[in-house]
């Protein structure tokens, strides 16, 4: 049994979307990030920051194989590449804190593995 979701990749908006077994559906995003090249003066290619956006309001119960996707996604993304990644908790709906601390969960998931 697989444990992500499938996913596509849409060319045309340059986002990985997938769908979970309640029908939430979800958009993964990379997007270039000039922020240390700003501040730096100098030009660092390849930062990325990280978009998850779900794009319903629907509240779905916790779900595993979403964080195995975006996983997955991720994975893949920097096989390609030697890029960097940053991730912004977004403000919207006062989730920033709940979103930091899921990516933190994740991200100490990931760290034990590697």
């Amino acid at each position: 049994m697989q444990n992500h979701y499938n996913y596509v990749f849409d060319s045309i908006t340059n986002t990985y979307n997938f769908a979970t077994k309640n029908n939430i559906l979800y958009r993964v995003i990379f997007v270039v990030d000039e922020t240390f090249s700003a501040i730096s003066g100098e030009e660092i290619p390849n930062i990325f920051q990280l978009i998850i956006e779900k794009t319903s309001n629907e509240l779905e119960p916790f779900d595993a194989k979403v964080s195995k996707t975006i996983e997955n996604i991720v994975d893949k993304f920097f096989q390609k590449t030697e890029n960097s990644l940053i991730y912004v908790c977004s403000e919207d709906n006062q989730k920033a804190e709940s979103r930091h601390r899921i990516f933190d969960r994740w991200y100490q998931i990931q760290s034990i593995k590697i």
